[in-house]
C-alpha cells in the first residue's frame, strides 16, 4: 500500500497507487483499453522507434547474449519443458511455411562450419548409441525382411531384466554390451523384443551367427 494513499479508490476500493496518486488497478484497465482501441497506431510507432535505433538495439542484444549465455540457455530449457507442447506445434508450422527457406540457411550454415557441424554430429552419436545400435539393427532387419521392430526403451528394460549382466555368461555386461538376436536373422530370427538380449561384447563375438541352443551346448550350459 502506498503510505501517501488515505483513502481507498472509490471506483474499484484499492488502495494501491502509484506516485502521481493514481489508482493502480484502474490504471492498468485503462491501459489496456487504450492498447486494444490504438493497436495499429502503437504498432506503427513501435516499429518505426525500432527503425530509427536498430543499430544500437542489435548492438545491445548481441553483448547481452554474449555476456548471458548461461542464463539465456538455462531460461530457454525452462520455457520449452513449460510449453513444449506449443513450442513445437509453432516450430512445425513455421516449417511447413518456410521449409524452402529454413533449408536453404541451413545449407548455408553447414557450408561457412564444417568443422562445428563435425563436432556436433560426435557429441550426439557419442550420446546416442543405444539409440543408433537400434536403428541399426531395425534397418538391417527390414533388409532381410525378417519382421517386427525394437522398441526404443528394450535396452533400459534388458539392462533392469537382466540386472546388469551378461545373458550368457552372467558376468557384468560393462559399457561396452552389444544387443544380440537371440536366433540369428539369418537363420530366421524376428527382429523383435522376445528375440534379443544384452550380451558381453566377447560372448556376442563367439556367439555371432549361432543357433542358441547349439552356441550354449558348447559352452556347456545345456546338455
Amino acid at each position: 500500500m502506498n503510505p501517501n494513499a488515505t483513502n481507498n479508490c472509490a471506483k474499484c476500493g484499492a488502495f494501491e497507487r502509484n506516485k502521481r496518486g493514481e489508482c493502480l488497478p484502474c490504471k492498468k484497465i485503462r491501459d489496456a483499453e487504450y492498447q486494444l482501441a490504438h493497436k495499429e497506431q502503437i504498432s506503427q510507432k513501435s516499429s518505426a522507434n525500432y527503425q530509427k535505433n536498430k543499430a544500437a538495439r542489435l548492438e545491445r542484444a548481441a553483448e547481452y547474449r554474449k555476456t548471458n549465455k548461461e542464463k539465456i540457455k538455462e531460461s530457454r530449457a525452462l520455457f520449452y519443458e513449460k510449453n513444449k507442447a506449443r513450442v513445437n506445434a509453432a516450430c512445425k508450422d513455421y516449417y511447413e511455411r518456410n521449409s524452402e527457406k529454413v533449408q536453404k540457411k541451413v545449407s548455408e550454415y553447414r557450408a561457412k562450419h564444417p568443422e562445428k557441424i563435425a563436432e556436433l554430429k560426435a557429441k550426439w552419436i557419442e550420446a546416442n548409441l543405444e539409440q543408433i545400435n537400434l536403428y541399426s539393427r531395425n534397418r538391417r532387419a527390414l533388409k532381410r525382411n525378417a519382421g517386427g521392430k525394437l522398441s526404443k526403451d528394450i535396452v533400459a528394460k534388458l539392462l533392469r531384466l537382466q540386472r546388469g549382466l551378461c545373458a550368457c555368461c552372467k558376468q557384468p555386461l560393462g559399457p561396452n554390451y552389444h544387443v544380440d538376436h537371440i536366433m540369428p536373422l539369418v537363420l530366421g530370427g524376428s527382429n523383435t523384443d522376445s528375440n534379443v538380449q544384452l550380451l558381453r561384447a566377447k560372448c556376442n563375438q563367439r556367439k555371432n551367427k549361432a543357433h542358441p541352443i547349439d552356441y550354449m551346448r558348447s559352452k556347456g550350459y545345456l546338455l
